[in-house]
């Protein structure tokens, strides 16, 4: 049973989301970790055509962890734990994988929404967990 006085995991340093996500933050509150939000704009490399989803998603999480411990390190802030990731729906068409891209408001999220109904798709997510220099 969880104290509610007590988080459920602790971390031994500062503990860095490199992510906007709202769904990343509820669940890592949900596991009682103390963290911060760090994100840095332009981080994310765009999809490309040819791009193998399960690679792209990798690459963008890593981007985005790369960038916010860069920023950390040249902020001359405390050695932290940045966790990178990063989200993408895929559309499976007979041409091959089209990775979609985020939608910029809810009218485009209704329409993908709406385009993606009873068609094949898939969801995958990529990770990057950077530990600082020992």
């Amino acid at each position: 049973m969880k104290n509610n006085n007590q988080p459920v995991f602790q971390t031994l340093l500062p503990f860095v989301l490199a992510s906007a996500s709202p769904r990343r933050r509820e669940l890592l509150a949900g596991l009682g970790l103390d963290f911060t939000i760090r994100v840095v704009d332009g981080a994310e490399p765009a999809a490309g055509a040819n791009d193998v989803p399960e690679v792209y998603v990798m690459h963008a999480a890593k981007a985005k962890a790369e960038a916010v411990a860069r920023v950390i390190s040249h902020e001359n802030a405390p050695a932290s734990v940045v966790l990178g990731a990063d989200t993408v729906v895929v559309l499976h068409e007979p041409g091959g994988p089209v990775i979609l891209g985020k939608p910029a408001n809810n009218k485009e999220a209704l329409a993908m929404l709406l385009h993606l109904a009873g068609r094949e798709h898939s969801v995958y997510t990529g990770c990057c967990l950077i530990l600082p220099h020992a």
